[in-house]
């Protein structure tokens, strides 16, 4: 039965540690999100290229981005940015057909996102809805992965004390 409880802790801790980790990194990434909201404002800018780049997954899935390049003028100095999002998260489209689509939105709008501080910082979105998806996704799973671990532990816990209990000594 030893061998068991180490087996539920050595899979436990890491898998608490990992979802713990996990949420902690999604909730900084959407906290950075909102305090550049704050600071960060919106002025006009021309999109030069939007361009459709394929990634190839090891499995021989195909997933698409959208790599961008923009120019913006800000307190009479002219600029170019590359950053779609403020996000962290990159987001991944699964057709061709829907990236190309979202390239092409990009190639008509004619706003961006620009750090008064750093003027030399920019983007296109202060999030997009597929990020915020992404966001909520990989939130889920931390928290999968801490009901988990914090389940394991709890169980080699609980299976201790069994053992420690007057009258359970398997005899």
């Amino acid at each position: 039965m030893e061998h068991q409880d180490n087996g539920t802790l050595t899979v436990g801790i890491p898998f608490f540690a990992i979802g713990v980790w996990v949420i902690v990194h999604v909730m900084v990434d959407a906290s950075h999100v909102a305090d550049t909201a704050r600071e960060w404002i919106r002025i006009p800018c021309e999109v030069q290229e939007a361009t459709v780049v394929p990634h190839h997954g090891r499995s021989g899935a195909v997933s698409y981005t959208v790599a961008v390049v923009y120019r913006y003028v800000y307190e009479g100095r002219e600029y170019s940015g590359d950053r779609y999002s403020v996000s962290r998260v990159i987001t991944h489209l699964t057709s061709q057909g829907e990236a190309q689509s979202h390239a092409d939105r990009l190639r008509a709008r004619g706003l961006c996102w620009v750090n008064p501080a750093r003027p030399s910082e920019s983007a296109l979105e202060m999030s997009d809805s597929t990020g915020a998806t992404a966001h909520l996704i990989v939130l889920f799973f931390g928290l999968i992965f801490c009901a988990a671990g914090a389940f394991l532990i709890y169980r080699n816990i609980q299976n201790r004390r069994a053992r420690g209990a007057p009258g359970n000594d398997g005899e």
